[in-house]
């Protein structure tokens, strides 16, 4: 199945569609301000007819790269929208010359652990207590990548 979405930089005018969204997946949203500080390079948004059904956000570090927020609406999860996404913003590390990828999920996240392990990601630590609302460890996960590499 063709996917009809497009990934573009996320912009200020599109800080309500993520904040919404953000309400919608997480318990312990971010706020829009953390939205608004954190738009750059690293941030983007997949859109269909003009809404937004997903963003990830990330920063990079020198040879390292962290994914700090990766979220799709509920109503459009399991499209793909994710994986698009994340291989968008693997390029743009590549880019970078990023070889290494890291990001925290909930231990409790089981369908968001496969996800990753689907990716290439794996387990390398965890952060006791790093999750509000609920309390919660978060598992760390890493990739690495490749930058000659085209995504996949």
């Amino acid at each position: 199945m063709e996917n009809h979405y497009q990934v573009r930089s996320a912009t200020p005018a599109d800080v309500p569609a993520l904040s919404a969204i953000e309400r919608t997946v997480f318990a312990d949203p971010w706020t829009p301000a953390a939205f608004r500080e954190l738009l750059g390079p690293y941030s983007l948004v997949a859109t269909d007819d003009g809404s937004v059904t997903g963003y990830v956000f990330a920063r990079v570090m020198s040879d390292e790269a962290e994914v700090l927020n990766l979220a799709v609406r509920k109503d459009v999860q399991r499209k793909g929208i994710g994986r698009h996404l994340l291989d968008a913003i693997f390029e743009s590390f590549r880019k970078r010359g990023v070889r290494e990828v890291y990001l925290e999920v909930r231990v409790s996240n089981a369908a968001g652990q496969a996800f990753y392990e689907r990716l290439g990601f794996r387990q390398v630590g965890r952060r006791r207590s790093y999750y509000d609302k609920p309390r919660e460890d978060a598992l760390i996960l890493a990739r690495q990548l490749d930058p000659s590499a085209k995504s996949a």
